[in-house]
């Protein structure tokens, strides 16, 4: 072929006109208007809650001193017997409170699996209503609330059940056997002959 001869068919195109329109987006709203604004408070009020808490912090500390305090001089003034048996009686108070903690833990465990256990099938939410001193007492209060439960759902199913009795079509009341109702429209269509 010949590099003198180029064809001129090349045709300029905008490429433009074939390209995707660009999406549209919304216009945000930089400043969106809330009906409820956050509260203002002025410098005084600010001041008055920070003076407030710290009051509050004061009191707190002061008091773990005074307790701390008071400690330090029972323990001043008992010999090392008494001392000594003062830390015991501490240590087993923290055992006794320690002991009670975990039995708690226990018996919520325990209630936990009653309550969704086949025979309660109750929701565990009720925790807190059922959970008595010890098992025995647990066990007595799921029971009784499971008993007051089942009537108030039986309750509201009754309730909701009860009204009319369900009509046919034509409002007649279902109690009626399928062939009196046969007969009765096969009566009145032969002119009221019962």
């Amino acid at each position: 072929m010949d590099n003198s001869i180029k064809p001129k068919l090349l045709v300029s195109l905008s490429l433009q006109y074939f390209a995707d329109e660009p999406p549209v987006t919304d216009p945000v709203e930089t400043d969106p208007v809330t009906d409820n604004p956050a509260p203002t408070y002025t410098e005084q009020e600010v001041q008055a809650k920070v003076d407030e808490a710290v009051a509050q912090a004061k009191a707190n500390l002061d008091n773990e001193v005074a307790t701390a305090r008071s400690e330090a001089e029972k323990l001043a003034k008992m010999n090392a017997e008494e001392k000594a048996k003062y830390e015991l009686e501490k240590r087993e108070q923290a055992l006794a409170t320690k002991e009670k903690n975990i039995a708690l833990r226990e018996l919520r465990s325990e209630t936990l699996n009653m309550l969704a256990d086949k025979k309660y099938n109750l929701p565990a939410d009720v925790i807190e209503l059922v959970l008595g001193e010890d098992a025995e007492t647990t066990t007595k209060n799921i029971e009784t609330f499971k008993q007051v439960f089942d009537a108030a759902v039986q309750k509201v199913v009754d309730e909701r059940l009860a009204g009319k009795s369900p009509t046919v079509g034509n409002g007649i009341p279902q109690a009626q056997g399928a062939e009196e109702l046969v007969r009765e429209q096969f009566a009145r269509a032969l002119g009221g002959v019962n």
